[in-house]
C-alpha cells in the first residue's frame, strides 16, 4: 500500500527520451492519490510523427507494485498528445525516493521500451524556520538529481500562508549578487516558477502565466529574493534582462549559506499574492520547476530534465532573463514539472 500522505506527486527521471518508432515520444507524467479514487499513475504519448499511430502501451512497476490493466490501446493522431492512466493496487514507497518503471509501446510486431527512475514531487504541510539550519527540514521530500557528478536536493513545504523551499547545491565556490559590479557579470542563483495548471493550457503567448523568483547569495548578508514576473507580465518583459534590485520580494525570507562544500538556498514566501490561482489546500496541483545557475561550475541545472520533460519541451519563454545569468544552448526546459501539496511526509 502506499504509506505517504493523502496526497502523493510522482515524477518521471527518462534514463533514455529517444523516440519508439517514426516519432512516438513517451514519458510518464505524475501519480496522484486523491481519497475518491485511489492512486493513478500516467502514462504520455505523443506522436511527432505524419501518420496516425496505432498500438498499445504497457507499464511495469517496481518490485511489489501491481498495475492495471495489463496494457492499454493507444491510437494517435499526427500531433496528438494523449495520458493514459494505470492504477496502483499495491505500491510501496522506497527510503531513497527512487522508483523504476518500464514503458513498452507495441505496433503491430514492433516493440520499444522505456527504463525510466521516478521521484516523488510533493511538499508536506509545514512552515520551517528560515534560519540558516536544515534540521526543520527533516520532514520534507526531497529530490535529489546530479549534474557532472555534483548534486543537487530540492525540498519544498507549505502552509496556508507561505510557500518554502530548500535547495542545497554541491559545488567548489559560490560567486554571490554584488549590485556593485558590472551589470552582465557572472553570479550563483536558484531560479524557480510556479505555474497554475489552468494558465499551462492558456494559449495566451504574450504574458508569463506564472510567478517565478530568483534567489541568491550577498557578500555579506543573508540574501535576497527577487520576483521575474507574475502572470500578467509581458513577454517584452521577462524575455529581456532587467535590474535586479527594483523586484524585491520585501516579504519574502530567505537564507543563503555555505557548508563543507555545499550552498544551501532556502526561503519561505507569502501565499497572498498567489492564493487566486494557486490557493493553498491539500491535494492541490500546480506546475514546478527549479534551474540551478552555476556559471564557473556545472552552468545551468535543469530540474526539468531529470523530471523527464523531453527535449522537445524546451522553451524560452518559460524562463524570464536576467542580467548575469549565463543561458545553455539549446535552453533549459518548460517549467512544467507537475507538483502537489499533501498533508503530511507519513
Amino acid at each position: 500500500m502506499m504509506r505517504r500522505a493523502v496526497y502523493l506527486l510522482l515524477m518521471i527521471s527518462l534514463v533514455s527520451v529517444a523516440e519508439a518508432g517514426e516519432g512516438l515520444r513517451l514519458r510518464m507524467d505524475a501519480v496522484t492519490v486523491p481519497p475518491a479514487t485511489g492512486p493513478l499513475v500516467f502514462v504520455v504519448a505523443h506522436n511527432a510523427g505524419d501518420a496516425v499511430y496505432q498500438g498499445q502501451v504497457s507499464l511495469e512497476g517496481p518490485s511489489g507494485w501491481r498495475l492495471t490493466p495489463a496494457e492499454r490501446p493507444l491510437e494517435l493522431a499526427a500531433g496528438e498528445t494523449q495520458r493514459l492512466a494505470f492504477n496502483v493496487a499495491d505500491g510501496r514507497t522506497a527510503a531513497d525516493n527512487r522508483y523504476v518503471f518500464e514503458i513498452t509501446a507495441c505496433d503491430g510486431d514492433a516493440a520499444w521500451t522505456r527504463r525510466q527512475e521516478i521521484f516523488v514531487a510533493s511538499a508536506p504541510y509545514f512552515s520551517p524556520p528560515i534560519d540558516g539550519e536544515t534540521t526543520e527540514w527533516s520532514d520534507a521530500i526531497p529530490i535529489v538529481f546530479t549534474s557532472e557528478g555534483l548534486r543537487t536536493t530540492v525540498s519544498t513545504h507549505w502552509s496556508r500562508r507561505r510557500f518554502s523551499l530548500l535547495v542545497a547545491v554541491e559545488e567548489e565556490q559560490l560567486l554571490p549578487f554584488d549590485p556593485a559590479a558590472a551589470p552582465d557579470q557572472p553570479f550563483d542563483a536558484v531560479q524557480f516558477a510556479i505555474t497554475p495548471l489552468e494558465m499551462a493550457e492558456s494559449a495566451e503567448e504574450q504574458r508569463a502565466l506564472r510567478y517565478e523568483f530568483l534567489l541568491v547569495a550577498e557578500p555579506d548578508g543573508p540574501g535576497r529574493c527577487f520576483q521575474l514576473a507574475d502572470p500578467d507580465t509581458p513577454w517584452e518583459t521577462f524575455s529581456q534582462p532587467r535590474a535586479l534590485e527594483p523586484l524585491e520580494v520585501e516579504r519574502a525570507q530567505v537564507a543563503v549559506w555555505r557548508a563543507e562544500g555545499v550552498t544551501y538556498y532556502a526561503c519561505s514566501l507569502p501565499f497572498l499574492p498567489m492564493r487566486d490561482t494557486v490557493r493553498p489546500s491539500e491535494g492541490r496541483e500546480f506546475y514546478f520547476s527549479v534551474l540551478v545557475h552555476d556559471p564557473d561550475g556545472t552552468g545551468v541545472r535543469d530540474l526539468g530534465q531529470p523530471a523527464g520533460l523531453w527535449p522537445s519541451e524546451q522553451d524560452q519563454r518559460s524562463w524570464s532573463r536576467w542580467p548575469g545569468a549565463v543561458w545553455p544552448e539549446p535552453g533549459p526546459r518548460a517549467n512544467r514539472v507537475r507538483w502537489g501539496f499533501c498533508s503530511s511526509l507519513y
